[in-house]
């Protein structure tokens, strides 16, 4: 038993450090190989130590504890599988312009981050994974030389560094009043609403809240396939993480703040859906869409923090929900670089089944993550259910113009020559798509009622029928607002 703990203990602390160690290998030919092989030590603690071991380290930071409990190795086993897909992906190559050495430390760097703040038992801790994330991922979005990129990964950066310069005040605050910069001293503490709303805000940025979440489409709409699912599938979901670390659950500051949650966490499900069903781009569309979903995710959040004493099985949806997101949005991403490589219209009906299953076609991932969190609903929040049907009638429209834009692109480049996907590639996109489809079958056969599978229906319906022209930019009204201005400001001007 000593030596089992003593081994569980290792990995928790190699599972952080192990990518770093590998990032100093310089020789591409093995160095792309370690990508899905950095991910091994952290694979291994979210399936064997039992929740509550935890490493006590006084040397580092303020005197720092990393572990696992019931939710971070959740959390930890859907983000190391997602980071080894994209890995195995990766191995094959980069994008066109890109160093493979460059690429490799950058995944390295932020795959380090995000582990160690998923990890992370203290404050300190989390915020340097938190931050370490966010910087480190700027240079995986920033692979190729374009205008367009470079842009994007500029809005990203002011972006992340306003977030996380928000989320360190906002630690400050909390450590302030608790004593203490570890977690467990948060249950039951009486934070100032100064101090939640900032923490909340500064988490709130990674969540894409509406207003908030201009950096997601364009940074999206730029980054490498394999980076956008890793973006999508877990960075952001970190506001959720720390959301459910940080605040107290039920005490009164938080209340106030989380019962504003719930109505923003509804508009961006459906303003995602509303700007997007105007994208052109593939990845845009996804990008919005993943908007919609972080609001459900938000929504949620915030009836955890409003109902602690409903909050084992809300906690319990919410992870189903998260995996679900994370799993069948990294495999939406990863197939369109498979998509605009081959063409081939059998990847699309691929795309079209992950599109269903996002949606919450029965007997799938998208079924029970929403049957569960209905579920889970306390009565007094029994009128989200009708919200939730409409939210699922609106990502099928969504991703049936993610569909359209995907036979667009076909027949904008019929003449374009076809790449042969390699081996890795094949097999990374292969082994997420078996993940979505048969990980539900863990919880046995979910009972349908197929009126719920009428919103999926008529949305497909629809979605056939429809064709959009009208356009506007990623990153949107915000976007529109800041062109408007300059060219207001030339006509004045002269």
């Amino acid at each position: 038993m000593t030596d089992m703990t003593g081994m569980s203990s290792l990995l928790i602390v190699l599972a952080p450090l192990w990518p770093l160690l590998l990032a100093l290998v310089r020789p591409d030919r093995i160095g792309q190989w370690l990508l899905p092989l950095a991910v091994i030590p952290a694979l291994w603690v979210a399936l064997i130590p039992e929740p509550g071991t935890t490493v006590d380290l006084p040397w580092l930071l303020l005197g720092s504890r990393w572990g696992v409990d019931d939710t971070s190795q959740v959390f930890l086993l859907i983000t190391a599988w997602l980071w080894f897909i994209a890995g195995l992906y990766s191995v094959s190559g980069t994008p066109a312009g890109a160093g493979l050495w460059r690429f490799r430390i950058f995944f390295m760097l932020t795959l380090s981050g995000n582990i160690l703040l998923i990890l992370a038992q203290d404050m300190a801790a989390f915020f340097l994974g938190f931050a370490a994330m966010g910087l480190a991922s700027y240079g995986m979005i920033m692979q190729q030389r374009s205008v367009t990129v470079t842009r994007a990964g500029r809005v990203y950066l002011i972006w992340t560094v306003l977030g996380e310069v928000i989320l360190f005040t906002g630690i400050v605050m909390v450590l302030g009043t608790t004593g203490s910069h570890y977690f467990d001293s948060v249950p039951g503490a009486e934070l100032s609403l100064v101090a939640v709303s900032m923490v909340t805000l500064g988490l709130g940025i990674k969540l894409a809240l509406p207003g908030l979440h201009v950096w997601l489409p364009i940074a999206h709409g730029a980054a490498p396939p394999a980076v956008s699912a890793l973006l999508s599938g877990v960075m952001v979901k970190a506001g959720v993480f720390g959301l459910l670390r940080f605040l107290p659950a039920g005490t009164e500051s938080v209340v106030q703040v989380a019962e504003w949650l719930v109505p923003l966490g509804l508009v961006g499900a459906f303003y995602g859906v509303a700007i997007g069903l105007l994208q052109t781009a593939p990845k845009v569309v996804l990008a919005y869409s993943t908007m919609s979903q972080l609001g459900l995710l938000t929504m949620l959040t915030g009836i955890i923090l409003q109902q602690p004493q409903a909050e084992p099985a809300l906690l319990f949806a919410l992870l189903l929900y998260v995996a679900h997101h994370a799993w069948v949005k990294g495999a939406l991403f990863i197939g369109v670089g498979v998509f605009k490589k081959t063409l081939s219209i059998w990847v699309i009906l691929l795309l079209g089944l992950l599109a269903l299953v996002l949606a919450g076609l029965p007997y799938t991932s998208g079924a029970l993550a929403k049957g569960s969190l209905k579920a889970a609903l306390p009565g007094a929040y029994s009128w989200l259910e009708i919200w939730l049907l409409l939210s699922t009638f609106a990502t099928t429209l969504l991703m049936g113009r993610f569909l359209w834009t995907l036979f667009a692109y076909r027949a904008h480049h019929a003449a374009t020559q076809r790449i042969s996907l390699r081996l890795p590639e094949w097999l990374a996109w292969g082994l997420l798509l078996e993940t979505v489809l048969f990980w539900p079958l863990l919880f046995g056969a979910q009972p349908v009622k197929w009126v719920e599978a009428l919103p999926v229906l008529l949305g497909a319906v629809i979605a056939l029928l429809m064709a959009w022209r009208v356009r506007v930019p990623a990153g949107d009204l915000p976007v529109l607002a800041v062109h408007g201005f300059f060219r207001l400001r030339k006509r004045v001007l002269g």
